[in-house]
């Protein structure tokens, strides 16, 4: 089963998130079984940090969604630094808004490592943009 723990930690490194909808394709599993996986990926860890934490902001009542944990961002920089670019980062927004059907200042935070003032800011920034698209 290290192999559920290798197959998530690729995806993280390239989107940011994970849930039971997004790790099933990845995995290859059942809902059950990718929950499964996911818990065992919960108490994985590295370097004595753990390996995954739960996103921040995810209401009560929503599928729960997990990230890398800062220290496994840090071990990995090399592999996600990409994401830290801003078109690739508001397309993780996007993707993350598309995939939750709403989206938070708080779940930007944690999502992408910015304060909550910068994520509403870039929140504020794609909405204007998304406006102007429309017109």
């Amino acid at each position: 089963m290290q192999l559920d723990i290798v197959l998530l930690i690729d995806h993280l490194s390239r989107h940011h998130f994970v849930d039971v909808a997004t790790a099933q394709p990845v995995l290859q599993r059942p809902p059950g079984e990718t929950e499964a996986a996911l818990a065992r990926a919960l108490s994985t860890s590295s370097a004595g940090s753990p390996l995954l934490v739960p996103l921040n902001g995810v209401p009560d009542g929503h599928e729960p969604a997990y990230r890398l944990s800062d220290q496994s961002r840090s071990q990995l920089a090399s592999r996600t630094s990409r994401l830290d670019a801003p078109p690739v980062r508001s397309q993780v927004i996007l993707d993350w808004a598309r995939h939750r059907g709403r989206v938070s200042s708080t779940e930007v935070a944690d999502l992408i490592g910015l304060s909550i003032v910068r994520a509403g800011q870039i929140l504020t920034g794609l909405a204007l943009k998304s406006k102007m698209m429309m017109h």
